[in-house]
């Protein structure tokens, strides 16, 4: 049979454990949270990436809209010039 000083000696050793066990958990609870935030910062950049993709397509789009613009009204302004009247 055990004497005190060993279940004490036990029921430290078994406190001791349950502490390392505790500040693991934690441990563990600090690095998922601190991933967590690392994939938010990366959704964020991915949800910025593709606006500045959206605006990028769209300013394009209008570019190519104002040089169309800009040809249409040098065309007429070239037919305007060659228009003869009539006598």
């Amino acid at each position: 049979m055990a004497t005190s000083d060993q279940l004490l000696t036990a029921l430290t050793d078994i406190k001791d454990e349950i502490e390392n066990l505790k500040d693991a958990v934690i441990n563990s609870n600090t690095h998922l949270e601190n991933i967590t935030k690392m994939f938010t910062v990366l959704n964020m950049a991915q949800a910025r990436n593709a606006r500045a993709n959206d605006l990028n397509w769209k300013l394009s789009a209008t570019t190519d809209q104002m040089n169309t613009l800009k040809n249409n009204q040098n065309t007429l302004q070239e037919e305007e010039a060659n228009i003869q009247p009539i006598s």
